[in-house]
């Protein structure tokens, strides 16, 4: 697995095409949004994607710079493998500032909280 962070807004939009057309996103959630607006240029967002050993994307998180936000996806059968975490650390060694929105679900909570960023 190797983690791809966009450096630039065109890099940006490459890595939120890959995340969009691999359905790294929840239909009707906060992601699949966020992935089009980096599309538009919105770069008060940043991405990573993480890729599996034969180059397909299997997880993406999402950071709006503005409220320090963290959405992740990790497609089912490649959870519980430190994807997850391994996107979190992305941007925990920019900002120790960013938290993840949880929307309640009780999984969700419970990796945000050992993530530390709860």
């Amino acid at each position: 697995m190797h983690i791809l962070r966009a450096s630039d807004i065109n890099e940006a939009k490459s890595l939120a095409k890959d995340a969009l057309d691999n359905h790294l996103y929840v239909v009707g959630w906060t992601l699949q949004q966020m992935y089009e607006a980096i599309r538009e240029s919105a770069d008060e967002l940043q991405i990573a994607v993480a890729y599996n050993d034969e180059g397909k994307p299997v997880g993406c998180a999402v950071v709006d710079d503005f409220s320090g936000c963290v959405e992740i996806f990790v497609k089912k059968n490649h959870r519980r493998q430190g994807i997850g975490r391994a996107l979190v650390n992305v941007f925990k060694e920019i900002d120790s500032e960013i938290y993840g929105h949880y929307r309640g679900a009780k999984n969700a909570e419970l990796f945000f909280e050992s993530c530390g960023i709860l």
